[in-house]
């Protein structure tokens, strides 16, 4: 697998990140397959959070990590501040008391002292960003949480954090999560519960510009990309998007896998594809083709389609 140019405490990361937001107890033994799987390929990003399956996920990765001595040979990213939801609404947790408590709960699941990069979950646009920065150096220090981040927040909003942490001397937010698919509205149909952000164009030009790093979720779009045409039912945008992309593994004999990483790797982002799989046999063809950069043409046509660029 190839490697990335970023380096968090002194190891280059791979392109590609592990999701491991489907990780239970019960299927302690598939995850220790695909985490093993993942590492002997060159994979060293793994990525949880601390709502995941109501925290078995970081705990199967805490386990893991701690029966194969591993913690140091990998880059660990974790969220916190996840809301509730109570009669039909989304309940902010976004206060020191409560994001203290998530990342105290998420040390000890992963059984380590530091979370590499630690990620606000979910954004709380009744507060301003200023003010959320703030409370997250408050209750993130440097010492146990090397490096902060932002998921499913406006680039907008990371903008004026940012800004107030230059200004004021804090640390800002280094990296950021959220949907970055090739197909358009690729996370419709999971329910506002999810508060799920989608990569659009003005975000895209933004990350361009500012080269923050992005660590983008649902690359594989359940799929999509590796069906030979569009479902009854699909937008015609994305029956579009999906017509060029095939028309792209004709022109240049690439499979899917390396047509759809290709795009991620060669579309200008610095940005780490969040993969997951079912099975061993499902990673291992994703890693193994996950190398190829597309020609810059092939990607100027992927653009055109799914973001007007």
């Amino acid at each position: 697998m190839k490697l990335g140019e970023l380096v968090i405490d002194g190891k280059l990361l791979s392109r590609l990140a592990l999701g491991t937001h489907k990780f239970v107890r019960s299927g302690q033994e598939l995850n220790a397959r695909l985490l093993d799987t993942f590492f002997e390929a060159g994979g060293n990003v793994i990525d949880t959070g601390r709502c995941y399956q109501d925290g078995e996920s970081e705990a199967c990765i805490g386990e893991w990590l701690a029966r194969r001595g591993l913690r140091d040979k990998f880059v660990l990213i974790t969220k916190g501040g996840n809301p509730v939801f109570q009669s039909g609404r989304a309940e902010s947790r976004l206060n020191p008391q409560e994001l203290a408590r998530d990342l105290a709960a998420s040390l000890e699941a992963l059984k380590t002292d530091r979370i590499d990069i630690y990620f606000l979950h979910k954004d709380d646009t009744a507060q301003e960003p200023e003010i959320l920065i703030e409370m997250l150096n408050e209750c993130a220090g440097p010492d146990v949480a090397k490096h902060l981040g932002a998921s499913n927040w406006t680039a907008e909003r990371i903008a004026k954090a940012n800004r107030h942490a230059r200004e004021h001397g804090l640390r800002p937010f280094e990296y950021s999560e959220l949907a970055f698919s090739l197909k358009a509205e690729s996370t419709r149909g999971w329910g506002k519960r999810e508060l799920a952000l989608e990569m659009e164009r003005g975000d895209f030009e933004w990350y361009g510009k500012s080269e923050m790093p992005v660590f983008g979720y649902n690359p594989q779009a359940y799929g999509f990309f590796y069906e030979k045409d569009a479902q009854p039912g699909e937008t015609e945008r994305n029956k579009r998007i999906l017509e060029t992309f095939r028309s792209i593994c004709s022109d240049t004999g690439l499979n899917a896998h390396q047509a759809l990483f290709g795009f991620y790797f060669g579309c200008g982002l610095r940005n780490f594809p969040i993969v997951s799989a079912s099975s061993v046999e499902h990673l291992r063809e994703i890693l193994t083709d996950s190398d190829t950069v597309l020609d810059e043409q092939s990607v100027k046509r992927l653009l055109a389609v799914r973001f007007g660029i």
